[in-house]
């Protein structure tokens, strides 16, 4: 998908897709839902990694080790953050609003995905060496 409609194109597509079927696991009627949903946004994640693709190819080869490196520190914190909100969420709240507000800053990264620029090296393959 990333070579025929562009990285940035694949990583909105992934973004929907984990916010949207994770948002709609807090409103499951039963567990096969649950297991459906849930394996639905383990999908997605796969692609998740287009993001890295695309950070990669704006960075100057000097230092795009160690920025990427780097970048990867997110993943920690951010399973930091989710440990940290259901330890306050779960037990008032429930597992559903757990899931619910997990999906809400993948929702907001939706909207901030219009100022993120198209990779040059797919408008390069794409032809459109203008705009690279």
């Amino acid at each position: 998908i990333s070579d025929m409609y562009g990285r940035r194109t694949n990583f909105l597509i992934v973004i929907v897709l984990i916010s949207y079927f994770g948002l709609l696991t807090s409103f499951v009627p039963n567990y096969t839902w649950l297991l459906l949903l849930r394996g639905l946004v383990g999908f997605a994640i796969g692609g998740a990694s287009s993001s890295f693709t695309l950070m990669s190819e704006f960075l100057p080869s000097k230092v795009r080790g160690k920025v990427l490196i780097f970048n990867q520190l997110f993943w920690a914190l951010g399973s930091s953050f989710e440990i940290t909100l259901a330890y306050f969420v779960l037990p008032p709240l429930g597992w559903r609003w757990l899931v619910g507000l997990s999906s809400v800053p993948l929702i907001a990264s939706v909207f901030l995905i219009a100022i993120l620029p198209e990779s040059p090296r797919y408008l390069l393959y794409a032809g459109r060496g203008n705009e690279a």
